[in-house]
């Protein structure tokens, strides 16, 4: 009688084991599970990496196509006028007489002429510094106007320019300055720049 029990025991539980681990499986792959359960199984998106490095520089891309060819220049002459507003300038240095009276004449002569002389108002004689409006420093003039820029002057003062009064030709091909010399030694340099009107 003993035995029987134990033997229906042994099989119940050998029946029991058997149905309990046929529900239990093994999941290797999430094609396993259905889409609308894996869909719930998802956790929440994480923080962003840090910025991974740089990746090596390419290489070089090819030359570009050639550009259109300009359109020519102008053909400047002797006689091509300085255009409105632009600038140009040069230095000069001289000496001459031994009593007071006597004059030191200076020659400007400009690259491209003006279209027609200044009038001596338009002629600044100042020193490096400038006068603060028309003449602001070495280099500079305002349009229209000839700034004389001394850098040096011994027993000798500006003047004033012979070349509107002797009625220069159009274009000005420069014009000439003069400094009055109050004793010997005298000697004079500077720097000048014109600005076309």
């Amino acid at each position: 009688m003993f035995a029987n029990v134990v033997a229906l025991l042994a099989l119940f539980f050998a029946l029991g084991g058997t149905a309990w681990a046929t529900k239990h499986y093994l999941i290797g792959s999430t094609k396993q599970i259905k889409p609308s359960v894996l869909s719930h199984l998802r956790g929440a998106v994480g923080p962003t990496g840090p910025t991974g490095p740089s990746g090596v520089t390419g290489p070089a891309g090819s030359t570009g196509a050639s550009g259109a060819t300009g359109a020519p220049g102008t053909n400047l002459t002797a006689q091509t006028t300085l255009p409105s507003g632009q600038s140009e300038s040069g230095v000069f240095a001289g000496s001459g007489g031994d009593t007071t009276g006597d004059w030191v004449p200076i020659q400007m002569e400009f690259t491209q002429p003006l279209a027609a002389p200044l009038s001596t108002s338009k002629i600044i004689d100042t020193t490096t510094s400038g006068n603060g409006t028309t003449c602001t420093g070495p280099g500079h003039a305002a349009a229209g106007y000839l700034c004389i820029y001394n850098i040096l002057t011994v027993n000798a003062s500006g003047y004033g320019t012979a070349s509107a009064d002797n009625s220069l030709p159009s274009p000005d091909p420069g014009e000439i300055y003069f400094f009055q010399v109050s004793g010997a030694p005298n000697y004079v340099e500077g720097t000048w720049t014109v600005t076309a009107p």
